[in-house]
């Protein structure tokens, strides 16, 4: 994403606890992804940061729904989209993703940027079969 600091949750300077986010998700959002199967939605992602001085969990609801194109006829319609996801971040010196749900960031990062994370929780949110409700 080439709009970091958009969808960033800054994590330096945060007393221990849970602190809350939100992120609305729309055209914009979508238009920096490259190679995106979604062009349009409106989706509010709200994340809450626990913060533990050994780790750090992000709590993700995403709400909403986007624009995807029916299987049947190939026409658009907005579909529901609702998703609950966590994922845990550990610090160290090589940063990568431990588990599916763990990653690893550098000891001296600031901020995670959580915008991809959003987008692949809104595209595992959508039905394998996309067919115009009713």
């Amino acid at each position: 994403m080439s709009r970091r600091d958009s969808y960033s949750v800054r994590i330096s300077g945060l007393a221990d606890g849970n602190h809350d986010f939100l992120f609305e998700i729309d055209r914009k959002f979508f238009a920096v992804l490259e190679q995106s199967e979604i062009d349009n939605g409106n989706v509010i992602a709200k994340v809450m940061l626990e913060k533990n001085p050994d780790v750090l969990a992000l709590h993700f609801d995403i709400d909403g729904e986007v624009e995807v194109i029916c299987d049947r006829c190939l026409e658009p319609f907005m579909a529901k989209v609702t998703s609950q996801q966590t994922i845990f971040i550990k610090r160290g010196d090589i940063p990568g993703e431990i588990e599916d749900d763990v990653i690893m960031i550098h000891k001296d990062d600031h901020e995670i940027d959580v915008g991809q994370f959003i987008y692949e929780y809104i595209v595992l949110a959508l039905p394998l079969k996309k067919i115009h409700p009713g």
